[in-house]
């Protein structure tokens, strides 16, 4: 086979997985009256003028803090920290935390597309929040 030449192969590699926000936790445990934090991010960067906002939905009497992380390209991969603090409660109590996904897209240019569409969901966290005795 010395000598012959062998035509070249055209490739085309296609990404088949769809764009994610990612929670950095699904459950945790804390003593009430502490503060926890963790991060929200993206899988793929968003398109220009793309922001992916994330809306945290919980009881205000079980929590406080972070409510809305906004993501952008220029934050996307590492993504946002939320910081909770965990109330009191009377007993040991399993809490839910969970997200509402919305995409808006400012850039109106021909051809312009959003990366991640208005269905993008985010899986719930689970906090089990331990009474402290006094």
């Amino acid at each position: 086979y010395t000598g012959m030449n062998v035509d070249d192969v055209t490739v085309q590699v296609l990404d088949d997985e769809a764009p994610q926000v990612v929670i950095t936790t699904t459950a945790l445990t804390v003593s009430e009256g502490t503060q926890f934090t963790y991060n929200i991010a993206l899988t793929q960067e968003p398109s220009t003028g793309e922001t992916v906002t994330v809306d945290l939905s919980y009881s205000t009497g079980d929590f406080s803090g972070t409510t809305t992380v906004a993501l952008t390209s220029s934050n996307f991969s590492a993504g946002e920290t939320v910081t909770l603090t965990a109330r009191n409660v009377t007993d040991d109590a399993e809490r839910t935390i969970s997200y509402t996904v919305t995409v808006a897209d400012t850039d109106t240019s021909e051809g312009s597309e959003t990366v991640y569409p208005d269905s993008t969901t985010a899986t719930s966290t689970t906090v089990t929040v331990k009474n402290v005795p006094e």
